[in-house]
């Protein structure tokens, strides 16, 4: 799988969540994200500030709310405020 448009896709939800939340942009950049197969979840987040994602459930999230950015982004956010709650 080409992680290229997964990566396009991340990091367009990232700005949408730091134009959303101001607050929170500094850490949203700070914290590197990486894409690994082999994560069993959407996301996961690890003790030293790594985000990482799953391509194959970032592509299917991309399918279930289409090109629409905004929507792309809210499940994003979502993800993001399960992950700081942990």
């Amino acid at each position: 799988m080409s992680h290229l448009p997964i990566e396009a896709w991340v990091r367009a939800a990232r700005v949408y969540a730091a134009e959303q939340a101001a607050w929170f942009a500094p850490a949203l950049y700070a914290a590197p994200f990486r894409l690994s197969e082999q994560l069993p979840a959407p996301a996961a987040i690890d003790r030293h500030g790594r985000i990482y994602f799953n391509p194959h459930w970032v592509a299917r999230i991309y399918k279930q709310v289409g090109q629409d950015r905004q929507a792309q982004c809210q499940h994003f956010e979502e993800l993001t405020r399960i992950l700081e709650a942990r």
